[in-house]
Order: C-alpha cells, then sequence, then structure tokens
C-alpha cells in the first residue's frame, strides 16, 4: 500500500505534467497569426484623414475616432466598415476579399455624409 508520501509525490508529478500539457497548447504557433495594420485612418468632426486612402489588396486597416462624436467608416458597395465608435474608439477592418478598384467611402450615421463624412477607398494589385 502507497505511503502518504507517495501518494503527495505522485499527485505532484501528475500536476507538474498537466501544467506542462497545458503550457505547450498555450505556446503553440498559428499560420494565421494576425497582420499588422498597413494603413491609418483617423474620423473627425466631419471628415477622414486621409479623405482618400490607397492600400493593397487584402490590406487591414487601422481606423481611430479622433472626433467628439461617434463615426463610422463604410464602404456600401462591398458591405465592409467599422461598428459605430464612439469618441476615443478604434477597429482594425480587414480589407481582405474586396477586388481592386476605387470605392465610396462614408459614414452611416444620420447626416454625417452630408457635413463631411465621405471619401474614397483604392485597393491596388
Amino acid at each position: 500500500m502507497p505511503t502518504p508520501r507517495a501518494i503527495r509525490r505522485a499527485a505532484v508529478v501528475l500536476v507538474a505534467a498537466l501544467a506542462a500539457l497545458l503550457l505547450g497548447a498555450c505556446s503553440a504557433t498559428s499560420s494565421t497569426a494576425p497582420r499588422a495594420p498597413v494603413a491609418k485612418v483617423r474620423m473627425l468632426d466631419y471628415g477622414y484623414d486621409p479623405t482618400d486612402l490607397t492600400v493593397a489588396k487584402d490590406a487591414e486597416i487601422w481606423v481611430v475616432n479622433d472626433g467628439k462624436v461617434p463615426h463610422s467608416w463604410i464602404i456600401p458597395k462591398v458591405g465592409v466598415g467599422t461598428q459605430d465608435l464612439p469618441p476615443g474608439g478604434s477597429q482594425d477592418l480587414d480589407l481582405s476579399g474586396i477586388p481592386p478598384g476605387t470605392y465610396h467611402v462614408t459614414c452611416d450615421l444620420p447626416g454625417h455624409a452630408a457635413l463631411g463624412s465621405v471619401g474614397t477607398v483604392t485597393i491596388t494589385q
């Protein structure tokens, strides 16, 4: 019959083995690591900086609301864009799969486009 000391030792070895297994699983690398944004768009009251953006195909951009009210950055033709971002909010936006071309960009909050929150994004090969 095992002694209490032997049982404790076996328990410690088991816990160490489980910890090593879990840590190994957590540190595994992924082939789909996140990409760094290649451009930044600032949403202002009322407009974008830059107004006209050019990026390569499948780019990821970082959109930041530097205004004092909520704004969005939407490409209506392809249905891609940010959420309504509060002042100080930001969002990475993946443009993967959008064919090369020039697209109209707008803030879809009521009245914002009429006040100047419009622009273009050109996606190149």
